[in-house]
C-alpha cells in the first residue's frame, strides 16, 4: 500500500519518546471509560466511532519501522470496535488492561460492555504515542458522542479535518509574553529536577525478573461528599487548582508509605502538563504535552497547607514559564547520539517515585450530545452514570495516580505495578492520599 509522504506522518520528539519508553519496558497505554444506566445502539455505535475516527488520523495508523526513520502509516480500523454481552458488569478495573501494540494495530481500541440489567461500560484504551489525554478526551467524549446523537436523530455529523494543525504538533509555543529560558534558568530548573537521590517502592514480588512489566492493579474510590465540598471551598478560596492539592496529597500520602528512603531521599512525581494553547482547540488526537518533576523531602514542609503553598507556587512558574516542554526538547536536541540519549532516559535521575495526572473539568453536557432531564444526563436512551480514566506507567516507575472529577463526583485512581502492589496496597495508599487532603483542607 503505497502512501503520499504527508508531512504529518513524520514521528515527533514525543512520539518517539513513548515508543522508547514502552521498549524499555514500560505500560504506555491508557483508557477512558463511561458506565451508562440504559440502552446503547451498537450499531450506531460503531458507525459514531469510525465517523470520529475520520478526523483522528493519528488514531488510525499503525507505525511503520520498514522506513527510515519509522512514519505513521494509515491502516484499517474495522475491527478496532468490539462489543459483548455478559450476565453482570464486572466491577470497574476488575478485568486486566491489555496493551495495543502500535506495530500492528491502531492506537485506539473500543470496547462496549452490555449485561442482562441495562448496565453498560464503554472503554476506549489508547497508545499515548497516538495522544495525549485531552485528545483521548477529545475523541471519546465529544466527536464519538456527538456523532452518536446526530446519527440517532437522523442527521449527519459534522466532521472536520485540518491537517496543518496535526503538522504543527510537535512545535511548542512560549507562553504570551515570556522570553525564552535562558541557560542559567534551564541549568536550575535541571538541578530542581535531579538533585538528591529519589525515593523508591520496595518490590514485593519474589521474582521480580519473571513479572511482565505491564501487568498492572487499578483501584477506584470516589471520595466522600463532604470531603469534595471541602476541595472545592478550598479552590476557591485559596484560588489554587486541583492539580496542586492533588500533588500535596501524593507528597503527604509517600511521606506515609513503606519507601526505600531517608530524611535526605526526594519523593519525586511527575506531573504531566497539557501544551495545548487555544489555537489547538480543533486539533485532532495527538501529543501536546510536556512534563514537570515535583520533588520534595519530608522535612521540606512544616504543615499541610505549607507544602500546598509550595507546590503551587513552583506549579505557576512551570504553567507561567511553558518549563514543561523543556524535557522534550532537550530529548530532542540529543536523539542524534543515542548513547547519551540512552544514558539520560534510563537514568534514575528521571525516574520518577510516582505520577499524577488531574482531569477536573470533565463537565458533559449538551456540547458532547448530551440531553438532560430530571435523571441526569443522556446519550440517547442511556443515562451517563460514572466517568473514569486510567494513565500510562512509564519504565521504572511503579505508580500512576490521576484524579478525575465529573459533575458533583471525583474519584481518584491509582495504577500499579504488581511487581510492587497488590490491591490492599494500593487501597492503603489511596486512603492515605484522601488523609492528604482532608489535613490540607483542615488546617491553615
Amino acid at each position: 500500500m503505497s502512501e503520499s509522504p504527508e508531512a504529518w506522518r513524520s514521528l515527533t520528539a514525543i512520539e518517539r519518546f513513548m515508543l522508547r519508553s514502552e521498549q524499555a519496558g514500560g505500560a504506555m497505554f491508557f483508557t477512558g471509560e463511561v458506565d451508562f444506566a440504559g440502552v446503547i445502539d451498537e450499531d450506531v455505535l460503531e458507525r459514531a466511532v469510525q465517523i470520529a475516527l475520520a478526523s483522528n488520523p493519528l488514531l488510525c495508523c499503525v507505525v511503520d519501522r520498514s522506513q527510515s526513520p519509522a512514519l505513521w502509516r494509515t491502516v484499517s480500523t474495522e475491527n478496532v470496535f468490539h462489543s459483548r454481552r455478559v450476565v453482570r458488569l464486572a466491577k470497574p478495573y476488575e478485568e486486566p488492561l491489555e496493551p495495543i501494540d502500535l506495530e500492528k494495530s491502531p492506537g485506539i481500541r473500543v470496547v462496549l460492555t452490555c449485561d442482562d440489567g441495562h448496565q453498560m461500560r464503554l472503554v476506549m484504551h489508547y497508545h499515548h504515542a497516538c495522544t495525549d489525554g485531552q485528545g483521548a478526551a477529545r475523541f471519546f467524549l465529544r466527536e464519538v458522542f456527538n456523532a452518536y446523537a446526530s446519527l440517532r436523530k437522523g442527521e449527519s455529523p459534522k466532521v472536520g479535518l485540518d491537517v496543518k494543525l496535526l503538522e504543527s504538533r510537535g512545535r511548542f509555543l512560549r507562553p504570551d509574553g515570556q522570553p525564552a529560558i535562558g541557560i542559567g534558568e534551564g541549568l536550575r530548573n535541571l538541578w530542581v529536577t535531579v538533585r538528591g537521590k529519589t525515593a523508591r517502592f520496595k518490590s514485593i514480588a519474589k521474582n521480580a525478573a519473571t513479572e511482565i512489566p505491564s501487568s498492572s492493579v487499578v483501584v477506584e474510590v470516589q471520595l466522600e461528599d463532604s470531603l469534595l465540598h471541602r476541595v472545592q471551598e478550598l479552590l476557591r478560596d485559596r484560588q489554587v487548582v486541583l492539580n496542586d492539592v492533588a500533588l500535596g496529597a501524593a507528597f503527604l500520602m509517600l511521606a506515609q508509605a513503606e519507601l526505600d528512603t531517608s530524611r535526605s531521599h526526594y519523593f519525586s512525581i511527575l506531573n504531566p502538563a497539557a501544551l495545548r494553547t487555544w489555537a489547538d482547540r480543533r486539533l485532532p488526537a495527538a501529543n501536546r504535552i510536556g512534563f514537570a518533576y515535583v520533588r520534595r523531602r519530608a522535612k521540606d514542609w512544616t504543615t499541610a497547607r505549607s507544602l500546598l503553598e509550595s507546590v503551587s507556587q513552583q506549579m505557576d512558574y512551570v504553567r507561567s514559564r511553558g518549563v514543561a516542554a523543556e524535557l522534550l526538547k532537550g530529548i530532542e536536541l540529543i536523539e542524534k547520539f543515542p548513547r547519551i540519549l540512552s544514558f539520560v532516559e534510563k537514568s534514575p535521575r528521571f525516574t520518577p517515585t510516582a505520577t499524577l495526572t488531574c482531569m477536573s473539568n470533565l463537565a458533559l453536557g449538551r456540547r458532547h450530545g448530551l440531553s438532560l432531564d430530571e435523571a441526569g444526563w443522556k446519550l440517547g436512551d442511556a443515562y451517563v452514570r460514572r466517568v473514569s480514566a486510567t494513565v500510562p506507567l512509564p519504565p521504572g516507575v511503579p505508580l500512576a495516580i490521576i484524579v478525575v472529577g465529573y459533575g458533583d463526583t471525583m474519584s481518584v485512581v491509582m495504577r500499579g505495578c504488581r511487581q510492587y502492589f497488590d490491591e490492599a496496597l494500593i487501597r492503603r495508599l489511596i486512603e492515605n492520599w484522601i488523609a492528604g487532603c482532608e489535613a490540607i483542607c483542615t488546617y491553615p
